[in-house]
């Protein structure tokens, strides 16, 4: 007995993603991937590429297990639809549409004028087949196809056209000389016409500025939506105010070059209000929203030597300023609170040191009072007194001992010189000068 597997009702929808790449001239390789919660519970996907317009009335239709498809078609709009099946039904199904790239390569030129609500195109044949088809309108969504079976090199596409709207014209050729799917399918050329220009009616968005010097800055923005350019853009005019001296320099920037400019010769410290407008060959459209910005008032460098200066000044300043605080602090505790001397060192110490020797000389002087008088001493003339300085009173006792020695009388040969006696008698006026040590004659 076989048991039959259950598969679940397939639910909701996958989510899909659809990228492009440039293949070769005319065409490009679609990416289809995929994504569904109920995968497992799958048996397939049914893929459905629609041509927009379907001018051949042929669309592609793929099945597979797989969660990606990688499938080259001509560079035109496709509608991809896709659905999963299992026994039990299919899921719900979604679409994405593929849009042509925008810096794709052709093998060959459209050129499009508008005259008495016609549009004339013309174009250089380089295929064999005698069978063409092209494909004209604003989008995806207003595209209309002519199938033309004929070797042709121009075609007129009645009007009327809408003024101030873009239409987009392609042109189509297949390998087999007949009408099959777009695999078969290549881009011969595609251009763009305006049946009449106007003027962008908005301005570019995203404003920046950046790089901002003393003198200059880098201005940069972004794109005029297509809808809103009601023209071919030739390129952009930028208004650059200064603010505080209500003054406007208007630049215009080439629509080839970058969509960037260097403002130059602006002035340091000062406030500047920039704006862009989009130019046709109308004239020049709607400016965008202003952007204020401010220059600096020094280069790097210059602020980087003013911030070192700076630092430098104020360690500097706080320095001496600490060394100013400091004397003043030290002269004023100096004089609030005076030192005090040491009392090792004070006169009252070396007073009460010197008492005890003194003490000594005078009782020295007392014991030998009786020896030394005037008897022993014999005076040959008046010598004035001479100042003395302390000596030790050993040598009083010398003194006296010797005067006290009997001695003959001796010639004026033999007797002491003048020099002996004075330095006696400076002894003695010594002795004399010292507190309470006499010495009598």
């Amino acid at each position: 007995m076989t048991i039959k597997q259950h598969r679940p009702e397939l639910t909701g929808a996958p989510n899909i993603f659809v990228t492009t790449k440039r293949l070769s001239p005319g065409k490009q390789r679609v990416t289809i991937e995929w994504k569904y919660i109920k995968h497992d519970y799958v048996d397939g996907y049914l893929v459905t590429i629609q041509r927009l317009p379907s001018g051949c009335n042929y669309n592609i239709t793929l099945t597979t297990t797989n969660t990606s498809l990688h499938i080259d078609l001509s560079v035109a709009f496709f509608n991809v639809f896709l659905s999963a099946y299992n026994k039990a039904g299919s899921s719900a199904l979604v679409s994405s549409v593929v849009h042509p790239l925008s810096m794709a390569d052709f093998p060959g030129q459209i050129f499009a004028t508008h005259t008495n609500s016609t549009i004339f195109l013309t174009w250089r044949p380089l295929f064999q087949c005698d069978f063409v088809v092209i494909n004209w309108g604003t989008s995806y969504l207003a595209m209309e196809s002519k199938t033309v079976m004929d070797r042709i090199a121009n075609y007129s596409i009645p009007g009327p056209f809408h003024r101030m709207e873009r239409y987009r014209i392609m042109l189509y050729i297949y390998d087999s000389c007949q009408c099959q799917d777009s695999r078969k399918e290549t881009t011969f050329g595609i251009t763009s016409i305006y049946p009449e220009e106007g003027v962008p009616r908005t301005g570019p968005s995203n404003i920046t500025v950046r790089n901002v010097t003393k003198t200059s800055a880098v201005m940069e923005w972004g794109n005029i939506p297509e809808e809103d350019c009601l023209g071919f853009l030739l390129g952009y005019r930028i208004y650059c105010t200064d603010i505080s001296r209500n003054t406007t320099l208007e630049m215009f920037v080439d629509f080839s070059s970058e969509r960037s400019h260097m403002l130059l010769g602006l002035t340091s410290g000062s406030v500047y209000k920039v704006a862009v407008s989009g130019v046709t060959s109308k004239g020049t459209g709607a400016p965008s929203a202003s952007l204020q910005f401010t220059t600096l008032s020094y280069a790097e460098a210059e602020f980087q030597s003013i911030i070192i200066s700076t630092c430098g000044g104020i360690i500097v300043t706080a320095v001496l300023v600490s060394v100013c605080v400091y004397a003043i602090h030290r002269k004023k505790k100096n004089l609030y609170f005076p030192k005090i001397p040491n009392p090792k060192h004070s006169n009252v110490m070396r007073a009460d040191e010197e008492a005890p020797t003194k003490v000594k000389l005078l009782e020295l002087l007392q014991s030998h009072e009786s020896s030394c008088d005037s008897a022993g001493v014999e005076v040959i003339e008046q010598i004035p007194i001479v100042t003395l300085p302390q000596e030790s009173c050993m040598q009083v006792r010398e003194t006296c001992t010797m005067k006290n020695t009997p001695q003959t009388k001796k010639t004026p040969a033999q007797a002491p010189n003048a020099k002996d006696y004075t330095s006696m008698m400076s002894m003695i006026n010594a002795l004399k000068k010292m507190p309470q040590t006499k010495c009598d004659q």
